[in-house]
């Protein structure tokens, strides 16, 4: 099983820096993330190498490969449903298909329940809404950072909520981005 910190600040750090990456590449071409900062796949790689042989398994293969891409600057080859499954550690393709069936359907419901939005900001407050009601309807529980549980039961916390909430709302033409505090 892996260590949950690993597995949110896989999370963060791929959100962050595909978002940061995707957000600014169409209005300013000249955007990078502050060059001062080691290249999250470096760090990813050295973390890696000083683990116990028995605790490497905290990163898969397909999360350092993905690291890989971005470090390369070709973060827009990665699909976001791939990011979150990945980082989400689900990486058998029968359980691969099934939560991208999932968020495809909550993207197609919430299409439904924005449509009638005139601004984009009113289009964020009707998503947020339709989320609560429904894809997050299992509530709010601190320890739940969990992609695939969110999915199967609607529980939630501030890290997977905020993961649903950005993969939809781009899904539906609103520029979000990820932001860590």
């Amino acid at each position: 099983m892996r260590a949950k910190s690993v597995q949110i600040a896989l999370a963060i750090s791929v959100f962050v820096a595909c978002s940061a990456r995707l957000s600014h590449a169409d209005d300013d071409p000249s955007f990078h993330l502050d060059p001062h900062h080691v290249a999250t796949v470096a760090a990813l790689n050295e973390a890696v190498a000083l683990l116990p042989k028995s605790s490497k398994s905290l990163v898969s293969a397909a999360e350092s490969e993905m690291f890989k891409t971005i470090a390369a600057g070709d973060a827009k080859s990665i699909r976001e449903t791939d990011a979150i499954l990945t980082v989400a550690n689900v990486l058998s393709d029968k359980a691969r298909k099934r939560y991208a069936d999932k968020l495809d359907k909550i993207t197609d419901a919430a299409r439904q329940a924005v449509k009638g939005a005139k601004t984009d900001k009113e289009k964020a407050d009707l998503l947020v809404k339709w989320l609560f009601k429904n894809a997050l309807h299992g509530g709010y529980e601190t320890r739940q950072d969990e992609m695939p549980v969110l999915l199967d039961t609607g529980k939630f916390n501030c890290v997977t909520s905020a993961i649903l909430f950005h993969a939809i709302a781009t899904r539906l033409g609103l520029h979000t981005r990820c932001a860590t505090i």
